[in-house]
């Protein structure tokens, strides 16, 4: 093995601008082309065809769904045809620096993609499969644009590990699977400088692995996993650098080092893939000696290319600062390529609703008037706000029945006047305003909100449901506020009611989970638990001609998610953030 390294490694630094160079322009096509046309494809297409992507429980199920397997097939092959362009690139200018031959990295190439014809049909449909298979464990810079998009659902995974028979199952699964891609290691080396199909290919490559000692495949791979893992870390810390100088950041920012040190990782696995391809070749020309005595492979060129890729290498020359310049300029640019790519396809310009959950939007107090200022302040566009009704029926902002939570008293809300609430003698909490009621009234509430703003009223239903109905629809009527609250409860009952008594109000049922018809429910809007979230919700949510709001929507992760779906509101305790990422102007909390 010692001696294989060696030698690919002599090639390697003979030749490393050339790989650099190769390196520098896969990742600008990969940034420009591959990863924004995967995220419009789909988070976009699979949408249109009411598919959906490839997110939560619906993974499955899209494979048993036609219009999923079409754009599985679609996906998948424009993912082989970018992997097999960069593979077969590196192989060829290995092939060629090998036998130390003069080669263009252009028409290395120009000659992949012509053979590229080779994969079409149903051989090229075994190769799509096992290039999605091994995205996970080989270093190809496209991975983290395709595994970021295709996620094995956690369901999946915790019914597997939830039974020893299913977990042996699974791990034989993934054994019989790694055998096979050992065995087949020389397949695209055969395919390209063989000129032979993919089932030719494959064949032969299970033969020729008969005498490989896979203990140096297997070494090569703790080797890479090293280099990989030690390479990521350092880069992952500069992601790292304001927490440990408590230096705030914004949303753009941290988006900014995060992304900056993932391109830095995809740089150094740029150049670690040829060590990889270089090193698979000589153990190729080892096990097949006729490829030794066989005349070069000839490759496709185009004068153009080879006439821009001459100027390129005299413009840069032997100085390493220019070489370092242009490599720092097309990380920075494919970064802000892929995040504007990102930010314009993706979520601007969708008319989704930021919703701030209880009122809060950074570290207010729930239900809380100065909760409410700072929702208003920030242009948040709904405010959200639980409210009870008090024993002398007052309604009051509050989410739990008692106040042990919040205040902690072991008392409920029922079984209190307004008064006896008023008069309270609590510790305060750190966040509480000192100038505000302990549970501000309704009434209070709704004469703060202005024109520009709606409010979601969620109604805790514990004590009479008609009083609560009647007086709600009175106090919207008084406010003037018809056009601008919308009504929600878990309370089937209470929300049929309060429709009785005033038709024109926007009413939304509340669902943590929801077993039949739930088109059936006599209500504008579904307000759904973000772990219901599914294509098949949205689509007869749609055709019963409801809205869709999502709650509660809190981690980075949940929010992307959650705007991959057709929703029209998202409740969430940081709106901030939802703002930022769905690319709006966020103001800062002023009371």
């Amino acid at each position: 093995m010692l001696s294989l390294l060696i030698k690919s490694y002599q090639i390697f630094y003979r030749h490393w601008k050339q790989y650099l160079f190769f390196g520098v322009f896969y990742l600008f096509l990969s940034s420009y082309i591959l990863i924004p046309f995967l995220g419009i494809f789909l988070q976009r297409l699979l949408l249109f065809m009411g598919t959906g992507v490839l997110l939560n429980s619906n993974a499955v199920s899209l494979l048993l769904d036609p219009r999923g397997m079409i754009g599985l097939i679609l996906l998948s092959g424009f993912a082989v045809f970018f992997i097999f362009l960069e593979i077969g690139t590196l192989i060829l200018l290995a092939h060629k620096h090998s036998r130390n031959e003069k080669v263009y990295v252009t028409d290395s190439m120009v000659t992949a993609i012509t053979s590229i014809r080779g994969i079409v049909g149903m051989g090229g449909l075994v190769l799509s499969f096992f290039f999605l298979v091994m995205l996970p464990i080989i270093n190809i810079p496209i991975m983290p644009g395709i595994s970021g998009l295709i996620r094995v659902p956690e369901i999946f995974m915790e019914t597997i590990m939830a039974a020893r028979i299913t977990q042996f199952l699974y791990f034989v699964t993934i054994g019989v699977f790694a055998y096979i891609l050992l065995r087949s290691i020389f397949t695209l080396h055969i395919m390209i400088l063989e000129d032979k199909k993919v089932f030719s290919s494959i064949k032969k490559s299970f033969v020729l692995s008969k005498g490989v000692n896979f203990k140096i495949v297997a070494k090569l791979i703790i080797f890479d996993l090293l280099l990989f893992v030690a390479g990521s870390i350092v880069f992952t810390l500069i992601s790292l650098i304001p927490q440990w100088f408590n230096i705030s950041v914004g949303y753009y920012l941290s988006r900014l080092l995060v992304t900056f040190s993932g391109l830095l990782t995809l740089s150094y696995v740029l150049m670690l893939l040829p060590l990889n391809v270089i090193f698979i070749s000589q153990l190729y020309y080892e096990v097949n000696q006729s490829m030794k005595a066989a005349p070069s492979v000839s490759l496709s060129s185009l004068k153009i290319l080879q006439r821009l890729e001459s100027a390129i290498f005299r413009l840069i020359g032997g100085k390493r600062a220019t070489i370092a310049f242009i490599l720092t300029v097309t990380i920075i640019a494919s970064f802000f390529m892929g995040f504007a790519v990102n930010q314009s396809t993706i979520y601007v310009g969708r008319d989704i609703k930021v919703i701030s959950h209880r009122g809060v939007v950074e570290d207010e107090f729930e239900n809380s008037l100065s909760a409410i200022r700072s929702s208003l302040n920030t242009g948040v566009d709904m405010v959200e706000f639980d409210i009870q009704l008090t024993k002398d029926d007052v309604l009051v902002l509050n989410h739990d029945r008692t106040l042990r939570r919040t205040f902690g008293l072991d008392v409920s809300i029922g079984d209190l006047t307004y008064e006896e609430i008023s008069s309270l003698d609590v510790k305060l909490p750190e966040e509480f305003h000192p100038e505000d009621s302990i549970l501000p009234a309704l009434d209070e509430a709704l004469s703060l909100i202005n024109r520009d703003t709606l409010i979601l009223i969620d109604v805790k239903t514990h004590n009479d449901a008609e009083i609560m109905a009647e007086k709600i629809a009175e106090a919207i009527d008084e406010h003037d506020l018809l056009e601008h609250a919308y009504v929600q409860s878990f309370d089937r009952r209470f929300l049929r009611r309060i429709k009785e008594i005033n038709p024109d109000i926007v009413t939304s049922q509340i669902l943590y989970f929801s077993v039949g018809d739930i088109t059936r429910l006599e209500t504008d809007f579904l307000t759904i638990h973000h772990s219901l979230l599914s294509h098949d919700l949205v689509r007869r949510t749609r055709r019963a001609d409801k809205g869709l709001l999502v709650w509660p929507v809190n981690r980075e992760e949940d929010i992307h998610n959650a705007l991959q779906y057709d929703i029209d509101g998202i409740i969430t305790n940081d709106s901030l953030l939802v703002k930022e990422i769905l690319g709006r102007e966020t103001r800062p909390v002023n009371e």
